[in-house]
């Protein structure tokens, strides 16, 4: 590992300096013929400018010169070409599998990045890579359309409501780097950002041996997926060993060929799992009849995205499925590490700060007892009533200065998680 190999600019990683070379060689052409033409100009403009006091020169006569015109045409386009071709080279490198990756799941929410790693570790803002580990991030949104853009590595990739995107990542010099939303997302947009840490590989097994242990209770992102397969009654008509029920048999699916009743083949991924999941008319499997209901409005994206990684497991060609973890501690008992934990995974931290700044919210540090003035003019205390009625109907009692743009988490919380932000929020003194 030689990072500081990697281009005349210091990219951070091999990708990034193919980048900027393609970018240094059209910048190098057009300095070259800028020098040319502009030297010329300058050149003919003093040589040939009319002398004072000289008679007037007749135009001369000039035919058209079919060599010279057959080479302005033909150095342009040997030019441009050449930029064409090294930029699609490049490109390529970007959008071409690394082999071993490892998949990380993102998904993007206003306003915010929620990072699932495949041993049960979720983060939220905070992607941790060890230097020299190729990473397969599989993206999807929550709300509307995000972007995952990190400046040093040139790499960018829209994140879509609705299907997966992917970017394969492969930073090599440590440092800390800052991971922006590059399409704008709502009033919080200038305030979606998250850092990518690259770590010496033995500093990354510690934070992530940590990390494991602190989430020993967590639940893998494949197994949810299988508790709901099981759940929603898809046993009933698909197998998992390979043998033929009334659909197709879930082994070996993910990433296979799959002929439809039209004639026409596609791949098994995600998108296709997901579209087989939500509308399964839309693609009918050669030999099968179209009997399956619509699982629309029963399943969420979240659970979508655990089915899938369950399918990866019974694939060879599925790859290692992402897992997501579940905030530790007792179960039916409010603690403050519960209530970090939803604070974080909620998204709250994107429109909340921590240090009394102000954000698209109200900061909690000090929130707990004070006195709120609403933008009606009265004031509130803001007690365990104030919060819970803020987390579940947060549009009635909008705090003076801020927007009412929070959306409510009834249905999303229980008791539990709401006791335990409480506590939280109060010891934020």
């Amino acid at each position: 590992m030689t990072p500081d190999t990697y281009g005349p600019l210091g990219a951070a990683s091999k990708i990034a300096s193919e980048v900027d070379s393609v970018y240094l060689f059209i910048t190098g052409i057009a300095l070259f013929f800028f020098i040319v033409t502009q030297g010329a100009l300058i050149y003919f403009a003093f040589r040939y400018r009319r002398k004072k006091g000289a008679e007037d020169a007749e135009t001369p006569y000039i035919t058209s010169n079919r060599v010279l015109e057959g080479v302005w045409v033909a150095i342009p386009t040997i030019l441009v070409m050449s930029i064409f071709i090294y930029g699609y080279i490049v490109w390529e490198d970007m959008r071409t599998p690394l082999p071993d990756a490892e998949e990380i799941h993102v998904t993007a929410r206003q306003w915010l990045f929620k990072f699932t790693y495949p041993d049960g570790r979720e983060t939220v803002n905070d992607l941790r890579i060890p230097a020299g580990q190729a990473v397969k991030l599989t993206m999807t949104s929550e709300d509307v359309i995000h972007a995952f853009f990190v400046p040093e590595l040139r790499e960018k990739m829209d994140i879509l409501p609705g299907r997966y995107t992917y970017l394969w990542l492969k930073p090599e010099r440590i440092g800390t780097y800052t991971i922006y939303c590059t399409q704008y997302c709502g009033v919080g947009h200038s305030q979606m950002r998250a850092t990518l840490q690259v770590m010496e590989p033995h500093e990354y097994q510690e934070w992530a041996a940590k990390q494991v242990e602190e989430a020993e209770k967590s639940m893998p992102l494949s197994q949810r997926g299988k508790n709901l397969v099981e759940q929603s009654g898809c046993l009933a008509c698909h197998s998992t060993d390979g043998s033929i029920k009334v659909g197709p048999s879930f082994k070996d699916l993910f990433g296979s060929s799959v002929k439809l009743s039209d004639g026409k083949v596609v791949t098994a991924d995600a998108d296709y799992i997901r579209e087989s999941v939500l509308d399964p008319g839309a693609k009918i499997v050669s030999g099968f009849r179209n009997l399956m209901p619509t699982f629309k409005g029963i399943l969420k994206d979240d659970d979508i995205t655990a089915i899938i990684a369950y399918m990866q497991t019974l694939s060879a060609k599925g790859g290692v499925p992402a897992a997501t973890a579940t905030p530790a501690g007792p179960a039916g008992q409010p603690t403050i590490e519960k209530g970090k934990s939803v604070f974080e995974g909620k998204g709250c931290i994107g429109c909340h700060s921590l240090d009394g700044s102000v954000k698209v919210g109200p900061t909690f540090k000090g929130l707990y007892g004070s006195t709120v003035t609403l933008s009606d003019g009265k004031t509130v205390k803001a007690d365990d009533a104030y919060i819970r009625e803020s987390i579940l109907e947060p549009n009635e009692q909008v705090v003076k200065g801020f927007s009412p743009v929070m959306p409510s988490y009834k249905g999303t919380v229980n008791d539990e998680d709401i006791q335990s932000v409480i506590l939280y929020i109060k010891s934020l003194k």
